[in-house]
């Protein structure tokens, strides 16, 4: 009777242990899910349908399902998610609704992307994640879900990509990146989750390119920038990562570019810019970051380009500019950064080419064009940089040479050209800027020459011509 009582016992503990280990291994059959509960609490094998944000939805709008088990409502064993297309994409197991042991993810391909491990529902161990192609892409070591360790980044080929380490989840050390080609491409010192010390970068050949003092996370100090050649590019101060002293830029071959003075983050005194050759390029005071003064650019053989009176970052007076022979090229007129006033060009002997009136920075008013004898040469009336009204060239004895009508920037009305005896020798009529209607060409006798008819701009029919008898 003990014999028999004996081996109903060890059947129940073999029921109960198989029982308990298809609980543990879940399932993978989605038909024995029964979605059942007990005492309100979900019980047994259970299907979950979520959308593409792993949120809860119907089957109809799916893009995930999950097969997992419960006890008494709480997930044990092995839960897992599939895609559509039946691929599993996530496991997790679970003791008494916590996870415990790997946890993995895979990518649509079925390969292995991310697995975590979990003790009491924290990450604890080496989490590690995986190219498509099976590789080692990162791995960082963690301590109840906080980083404690090294934590590093791999390329594809294999290469370390980045290496940083941590200290109960601040990071401590020097933390470092490199090139694909495993070369060093910056390192950078860490104390207690601040940079403290000096920053690097090199360029791929293994030559230093930047280097920069932090303290406290910030720069402090001398920040140095380097040609592959090994010759400066910038340098500046730092103070608390606001600028402060004399910044410099230098051409590659070791020659100053740029000298900007700074105050408190803000450029203040002279700034100058050179020529690779040493040459001054231009000049002009600062304050509080605004151009305040005589502002001036050079040609490269020290003649003056231009020059122009800033008034708080705004040209205010005539600017000059120059041909670089030294010769005066131009005068504009600025008032609070706008041209206002009457402007000039001038021919190469010095005499007056153009006089332009603007307004706000638009030509209004008549521009006056002179042939280098002094004579009239053109008339053009102007409103808000386009013209408007009748344009008129002279020939260099005084005589009319061409009429043309303007409405708002556009040839409107007819076009006469003269012969410099004053005699007509075109009628162009034209109608939003296109020609329209017939326009006709005379001999200088007077006569008619020719006759042609336009529509919209385009030719109609054939040429008339007249000879000159």
């Amino acid at each position: 009777m003990m014999k028999i009582k004996s081996i109903a016992i060890l059947f129940l503990i073999f029921i109960c242990f198989e029982n308990s280990l298809h609980s543990q291994n879940g399932f993978t059959d989605k038909s024995e899910a029964k979605n059942e509960t007990k005492n309100g609490l979900r019980e047994g094998k259970w299907i979950d349908y979520l959308d593409k944000e792993h949120l809860e939805t119907t089957k109809e709008f799916a893009a995930f399902y999950t097969l997992a088990v419960y006890e008494k409502g709480e997930l044990t064993g092995l839960a897992r998610m599939y895609d559509t297309n039946n691929t599993l994409r996530k496991e997790i197991t679970y003791l008494l609704g916590k996870k415990n042991g790997l946890v993995k993810e895979f990518y649509a391909t079925g390969v292995l992307e991310v697995e975590w491990p979990y003790s009491n529902d924290e990450i604890n161990g080496t989490e590690k994640t995986y190219f498509e192609n099976g590789k080692i892409k990162s791995e960082a070591l963690l301590t109840n879900g906080i980083l404690n360790g090294a934590l590093r980044q791999y390329f594809e080929n294999g290469n370390l990509k980045m290496e940083r380490f941590y200290v109960n989840g601040k990071e401590n050390d020097t933390v470092r990146f490199f090139f694909e080609s495993g070369m060093l491409y910056q390192e950078m010192p860490y104390k207690n989750d601040k940079i403290e010390g000096t920053m690097k970068e090199y360029y791929e050949s293994g030559k230093l390119r930047k280097e920069m003092e932090f303290k406290d996370s910030m720069r402090n100090g001398i920040q140095r920038n380097y040609y592959e050649n090994g010759n400066p590019e910038l340098e500046g101060v730092y103070k608390n990562e606001v600028l402060n002293g004399v910044a410099k830029a230098y051409f590659p071959n070791g020659k100053v570019k740029e000298i900007i003075p700074y105050k408190n983050g803000l450029v203040e005194g002279l700034g100058q810019e050179f020529y690779e050759s040493g040459k001054i390029l231009s000049e002009g005071l600062y304050v509080n970051d605004t151009a305040h003064g005589i502002v001036k650019k050079y040609f490269e053989n020290g003649n003056l380009e231009f020059s122009v009176t800033m008034v708080r970052g705004k040209k205010h007076g005539v600017a000059k500019f120059y041909k670089e022979n030294g010769v005066l090229d131009s005068e504009k007129p600025f008032k609070e950064g706008a041209v206002t006033g009457t402007g000039k060009v001038f021919y190469e002997s010095g005499k007056v080419n153009f006089i332009i009136p603007f307004e706000n920075g638009k030509k209004n008013g008549i521009t006056y064009e002179y042939y280098e004898s002094g004579k009239l040469r053109a008339k053009i009336p102007q409103e808000n940089d386009v013209e408007h009204g009748v344009c008129q060239e002279f020939y260099e004895s005084g005589k009319i040479k061409l009429e043309i009508p303007y409405s708002n920037g556009k040839k409107s009305g007819i076009i006469y050209v003269y012969y410099e005896n004053g005699k007509l020798q075109k009628k162009i009529p034209c109608v939003n800027g296109r020609e329209n209607g017939i326009a006709q060409e005379y001999y200088k006798s007077g006569k008619l020459k020719s006759e042609v008819t336009y529509f919209d701009g385009e030719k109609i029919g054939k040429t008339k011509e007249y000879p000159d008898k």
